[in-house]
């Protein structure tokens, strides 16, 4: 039986549980920290499963967003990243080919990177059902604009943890330099994807985004 709460109800009840589940990850060992990005995806469960139940109805999933919808937001989410990623990328590639020695086994190097872009792109695709499959249309009661923009600061809060706590991924220079400028780019970067998700109506463009 789907139980019937607001949309609004809804987003705040999945807010909260994500982030208790993120604080909660700085309590597991390191060797699980691999499970921190795919939290929105256990929140996401929870709400479907055992709280508003529509997990069990067809236009539960439908909601979700998993066709393959929208044309130009698929090049855009291919152009847009180019420019800001093409230029850190060439610096970083003549710094390494000046400075760096060669690794000495390739196959290591290509095995290294062929699982971190498998576990990388599963952990993407569970915030992307968190994120913008599940909560993002729920959200729409703030309007369009604001839901994206407020969807932003959430999704770079979620982060907080990770980035201030023992373990932090985020670790060179000022914790706290880091956080504003990481919650800057991430705001900037959250209304991209979610306008490219409302847009289209599926999830697989902001995908495609965070890919990248």
């Amino acid at each position: 039986m789907i139980i019937l709460l607001s949309d609004k109800k809804q987003s705040l009840l999945f807010i909260i549980i994500v982030w208790a589940m993120a604080l909660g990850m700085l309590l597991l060992p390191e060797s699980a920290q691999g499970l921190y990005g795919f939290t929105p995806f256990f929140a996401v469960c929870i709400m479907m499963f055992l709280i508003v139940r529509d997990g069990y109805s067809a236009e539960g999933w439908r909601r979700l967003g998993f066709k393959f919808r929208g044309g130009k937001e698929y090049i855009l989410a291919l152009v847009i990243p180019l420019g800001s990623l093409g230029a850190g990328y060439a610096v970083y590639w003549m710094e390494w080919t000046s400075s760096l020695i060669p690794p000495d086994s390739w196959i290591e190097i290509v095995i290294y990177l062929l699982v971190y872009i498998v576990l990388g792109s599963l952990s993407a695709l569970g915030e992307e059902i968190g994120w913008r499959g599940w909560l993002l249309p729920r959200f729409q009661w703030m309007g369009r604009v604001s839901s994206s923009v407020t969807m932003g600061l959430i999704w770079a809060i979620w982060h907080y943890p990770a980035i201030l706590g023992p373990r932090a991924y985020h670790s060179s220079g000022s914790r706290w330099l880091v956080v504003v400028l990481f919650t800057l780019s991430v705001m900037f970067a959250g209304i991209i994807i979610n306008e490219l998700r409302l847009s289209s109506g599926s999830i697989w463009p902001g995908k495609a985004v965070g890919f990248q």
